[in-house]
């Protein structure tokens, strides 16, 4: 079983993201996990998971169009 990482902010989803790629290992990212078991197993060291974020941090409208 891989080891999940659930950071409370988008610092802590970069700092996780960044460490993966840094030490070249691959991430699987998911948000609360309710359609895992639709999907392909993925091969993954650690998984990072979105669960305690929510909501809209940064809306820009002009990039919409």
């Amino acid at each position: 079983m891989s080891q999940s990482l659930a950071p409370a902010d988008e610092a802590g989803v970069a700092s996780a993201i960044a460490a993966a790629a840094a030490a070249g290992e691959p991430l699987a990212i998911e948000g609360r996990g309710t359609k895992r078991a639709l999907l392909r197993p993925v091969q993954a060291a650690r998984t990072l998971s979105l669960r305690n974020l929510s909501g809209i941090t940064l809306y820009r409208p002009q990039e919409l169009i």
